[in-house]
């Protein structure tokens, strides 16, 4: 009778766990961990709550990971580091990254157009050329009187620039044409004057000439300087 009783208690210990064929035997010292032969499995409340202390542990090493399982970085992290290689590259402009050189901007001449095939293809010879139509506007309104005056001798003068320009052009010896531009150059400071004199004769304002004449100059100086270093 006794022996009856105890195997009804195993059997209805066993109803929980599912295992309809041989109902494990309980121990009588702690019935929550079964006997040492026959362990239980772990309830599920303990299953949970480990689940839970992995989660924990998980949201506490973003950004560095478990040693054993580590997790991917966050894409906020992510972001933030594009954002400086942007930034270190924008600073980086010109000299290039170590890993990564840029390629360094061209800083030297640029590329020479192709070589001029008359007078009139070149840009001074062009300005000087303008310069003589303005003159001549200009001094047709000056009085009579200065006829065969300064307006002659202002034309004169203007005329000279881009006719010395197209001669020297045409020189083969490099000494030639620098002797040419040169006097270009001479006449071009001649015709500097008669525009200060115009104005201070009230004949017109010749603030538009001086500029030409300023650029004129310049390139003047810079052709001369080249062929001498030829």
């Amino acid at each position: 009778m006794k022996q009856g009783a105890g195997r009804t208690q195993r059997e209805a210990s066993s109803r929980g766990r599912g295992d309809s064929r041989k109902a494990l035997p309980v121990s009588r010292s702690n019935p929550a961990r079964g006997n040492s032969r026959y362990p239980l499995p772990t309830p599920h409340y303990s299953v949970a709550k480990e689940e839970a202390g992995s989660a924990e542990r998980g949201a506490s090493s973003q950004g560095r990971g478990d040693s054993r399982y580590p997790l991917p970085a966050p894409r906020y992290r992510l972001a933030k580091e594009e954002a400086g290689s942007a930034e270190r590259g924008a600073s980086s402009q010109g000299r290039g990254d170590s890993r990564y050189p840029l390629l360094a901007p061209r800083s030297g001449p640029a590329p020479h157009s192709s070589p001029a095939k008359s007078f009139t293809d070149l840009e001074v010879w062009q300005k000087a050329h303008a310069f003589v139509l303005d003159v001549y506007r200009l001094t047709g309104s000056f009085p009579a009187d200065e006829r065969f005056g300064l307006a002659s001798q202002f034309r004169r003068a203007a005329v000279s620039i881009p006719a010395n320009i197209a001669e020297g052009f045409r020189k083969y010896g490099m000494a030639d044409k620098a002797r040419f531009f040169n006097t270009a150059e001479g006449s071009l400071e001649e015709c500097r004057y008669y525009c200060i004199l115009a104005q201070d004769l009230g004949y017109g304002e010749t603030d538009n000439l001086k500029d030409s004449l300023e650029a004129m100059a310049g390139q003047l100086a810079s052709y001369i300087r080249k062929l001498r270093e030829r």
